[in-house]
């Protein structure tokens, strides 16, 4: 008579090698994918909150940080482009000049939005474009593909009324640097002509 220790169960299908690993398998996929979703959600976070300061900021400063990025970008570009090791891999310089596009993707995306900003791009527009009244709730990408709209329409001022030319003028020489003392005299003589005509807020009686 068999011994029923060693009898296989009926009607149950005994598991390989694989089928006994795939949890394991899974498990280590299901890691490794929560790490990229958790990068990919911090980095988005990061930068909407950079673009909520850069709401904030004066048309120069806003230039500066496309001067800053800009400068950046192409000193990668250059690295990689002059990375022998990479070359004696086979890459030629279109490719190496792909890999600094793929390293610097963000920092375009926010020179397209900082862009924007300096043309008008505000708050205002994105509570007109989206509806969405508390903005800070748009996400980063969201705001990507808004900016580079606006900036391809050659929009300027939308979502808000446009500044009146003395406005405008006044803005523009401000951020003129001077050092002699004929030029901050002629720019202080501008300022005060321009702050006669100036459109002021009626004070509350």
């Amino acid at each position: 008579m068999a011994d029923v220790r060693e009898m296989k169960p009926v009607g149950t299908k005994s598991k390989t090698t694989a089928e006994q690993m795939a949890p394991g398998y899974l498990a280590q996929g299901f890691a490794v994918a929560q790490v990229i979703i958790a990068a990919t959600v911090n980095t988005a976070q990061q930068l909407r909150r950079a673009v909520e300061s850069a709401f904030d900021l004066e048309p120069k400063a806003r230039e500066e940080i496309i001067s800053t990025l800009n400068k950046w970008k192409k000193d990668l570009t250059e690295a990689a482009k002059a990375n022998e090791n990479l070359r004696k891999g086979g890459m030629d310089d279109k490719s190496l000049g792909r890999i600094a596009r793929s390293a610097t993707v963000r920092t375009s995306e926010f020179t397209s939005i900082v862009k924007a900003m300096n043309n008008g791009f505000s708050r205002h527009t994105l509570q007109e474009q989206t509806g969405v009244r508390d903005v800070e709730s748009i996400g980063f990408h969201t705001i990507v593909e808004m900016a580079r709209k606006f900036n391809q329409s050659g929009a300027t001022n939308q979502g808000r009324p446009a500044a009146p030319f003395e406005v405008r003028l006044a803005k523009w020489l401000a951020r003129q640097e001077v050092t002699s003392k004929h030029d901050k005299e002629v720019k202080a003589k501008a300022e005060a002509a321009l702050s006669e005509i100036l459109p002021h807020e009626e004070q509350a009686a």
